[in-house]
């Protein structure tokens, strides 16, 4: 019986690096083993009912065309379902995929279906009903986040200079955790909640997450000093942020971060905000990932 496949392609990921992706597929994906459908979105949020549509039709796999954001909301419906998710990477900072090993290269990734392996991969709890695959975060990078969404401009050295405009004149913060029952008050600039290892273009930010190991990395960063900062950014992209002096990472399972005001976060690098605590807990094996095979 032939594999049926679901391509979803987002056409705004990553500065239309779509283009050219729908004639990829139908040149290197064998019609012999594969009966498969091409689908693009067409608003925000559509990526959340095309993959909850595939998997109530029963694909055995999902390749998304697209970002760590179209990712995400592709996955929330395939989480802890017999259906498979591959990633042809076409956004801007494609985190998630190059913490899989999976080629950067549109044909290479397509192939993947003809070479690769089904990974059992962790996921991550937030709240009752969303979770997310690579990174979540609170203080400076969720704020960097939230203003990136409206900046207008997209790609890598936007990100880069709306961090370096943002940085001298956003605080330090104290925030109340429960990591694994164990209380502890942190003032940080920002927190992340690493499931793999990096932001994505190749920022580690926790450069041993591992996404099969059954924890979350907690990297808590206090704020470096201005005359320091470069020396970070070398370490972050040299995967060696974890050994900085101003960065503590803490593995645990399940997370309370206590609030009881307006706190923006971020999901696989899209925006959100709560009113409430967020709960944050490990799904171990929980999403099964097309990888290459070695």
């Amino acid at each position: 019986m032939k594999q049926k496949i679901l391509f979803i392609i987002n056409p705004t990921s990553g500065l239309n690096k779509h283009k050219g992706i729908e004639s990829l597929i139908r040149k290197f994906v064998n019609g012999d083993l594969f009966d498969y459908e091409i689908k693009y979105t067409q608003y925000a949020g559509h990526a959340i009912l095309l993959g909850k549509e595939a998997v109530q039709q029963s694909y055995d796999l999902i390749m998304v065309a697209g970002g760590d954001g179209t990712v995400h909301e592709v996955s929330q419906h395939v989480i802890g379902t017999q259906t498979a998710l591959g990633i042809i990477p076409a956004g801007s900072g494609n985190g998630l995929s190059m913490h899989l090993q999976i080629p950067q290269n549109f044909e290479k990734a397509i192939q993947l279906i003809h070479s690769g392996k089904y990974l059992a991969i962790d996921t991550v709890l937030l709240g009752h009903s969303s979770s997310f695959l690579g990174v979540a975060g609170i203080g400076f990078d969720a704020h960097i986040s939230e203003a990136f969404s409206r900046f207008g401009r997209r790609g890598f050295l936007s990100y880069i200079r709306l961090t370096m405009k943002e940085y001298k004149s956003y605080p330090s913060r104290d925030y109340n955790l429960v990591l694994d029952g164990l209380s502890l008050k942190k003032n940080a600039f920002l927190i992340c909640f690493a499931n793999s290892s990096q932001y994505g273009n190749r920022a580690f930010i926790s450069p041993d997450s591992d996404i099969i190991d059954g924890y979350i990395n907690v990297c808590i960063l206090k704020k470096i000093p201005m005359m320091k900062v470069a020396y970070f950014i070398w370490q972050l992209f040299n995967k060696k942020a974890h050994l900085s002096e101003y960065m503590e990472v803490i593995k645990a399972k399940e997370i309370f971060v206590r609030n009881h005001e307006k706190m923006l976060y971020h999901t696989d690098g899209e925006p959100r905000s709560t009113m409430h605590d967020l709960h944050i807990q490990i799904q171990p094996a929980s999403l099964k990932m097309l990888v290459p095979n070695f």
